[in-house]
């Protein structure tokens, strides 16, 4: 019986010893946790919300230097959802900052992001970029009377290239235009033919801005002969269409004198606007292109 006290004491040293070495294979088996190495940060600053074609964009930011020193970074750009491409390279300073300037060469929705050699790329920072187009180029609807069109007419002794000319002195021509700001063009008789005229002959101009659903809004004037009237007009972000009327009826047809809608040109987020089809177009029959 004074012997089992002992005999307990024994088994629970066995036990320990029997336990001792299965934790021991178990903390030199288990590796230790490794964490994810994360990608070198590239940061890039706002840029202004919009620009001009012409103009240069400042991309800024910072890169975190490499193994080999001081970072290098590819400026990339991207029109609309196309794909990127490197338009400029640069090596951050010692504080790891990057400055380049882009020049903007296409109108429309721009997007800019870095990437930094060795791995890592900044947000994506997009701005809209307005370009002048002239109408003559782009995509249009021709109502009533027939022309020619890119032609350099010369009214009141101006010279205005990638004009429109009317032969029979009635026209309407629509573009589509909710992506641009405003439009401004020339008119008036050419100097061809106006020997020809009556003193009393003049250009009715309509000009029409119109919305998505067909409500326009119109501006009117009467332009006689003589020079030049150039016309300005601003367009509103509800503007899809504008549509540009000349009349001239007094005139008799067989004059060489035309009416010219001389050197049309819209500011547009865009580099190419969108083609005109009749069937889509929401107007109602009053403002119908004819």
């Amino acid at each position: 019986m004074p012997l089992r006290p002992s005999v307990v004491a024994t088994s629970f040293a066995l036990l320990l010893c029997a336990l001792a070495p299965v934790a021991s294979v178990s903390a030199v088996d288990s590796p230790p946790a490794v964490r994810a190495a994360k990608p070198p940060k590239v940061t890039i600053k706002d840029v202004a919300a919009s620009s001009e074609v012409g103009r240069k964009v400042k991309i800024t930011g910072t890169a975190k230097p490499g193994r080999s020193g001081r970072a290098t970074v590819a400026i990339q750009r991207r029109y609309g959802s196309g794909a990127w491409t490197t338009v400029a390279t640069d090596r951050a300073n010692k504080r790891g900052r990057y400055a380049v300037r882009v020049p903007l060469t296409q109108g429309g929705p721009t997007s800019f992001r870095v990437k930094r050699a060795g791995g890592g790329t900044s947000k994506v920072e997009s701005l809209a970029v307005y370009e002048w187009l002239y109408l003559a180029d782009q995509p249009f609807l021709l109502g009533m009377g027939g022309g020619a069109t890119r032609v350099t007419s010369v009214v009141g002794g101006r010279s205005l290239p990638l004009s429109i000319e009317l032969w029979t002195n009635n026209l309407e021509v629509l573009w589509s235009v909710a992506a641009c700001t405003s439009v401004d063009f020339w008119t008036g008789f050419t100097d061809r033919g106006r020997a020809e005229l009556d003193p009393a002959d003049q250009v009715d101009m309509r000009f029409a801005r119109i919305a998505g659903n067909g409500d326009s809004t119109v501006v009117e004037k009467s332009i006689p002969i003589g020079p030049a009237v150039r016309q300005a007009v601003p367009l509103t972000a509800a503007t899809s269409y504008v549509s540009v009327a000349l009349r001239a009826d007094t005139v008799a047809v067989e004059t060489s004198a035309d009416v010219v809608l001389g050197t049309p040109r819209a500011r547009c987020n865009a580099h190419v606007l969108p083609a005109v089809k009749f069937a889509d177009l929401p107007f109602p029959s009053s403002t119908e292109v004819r």
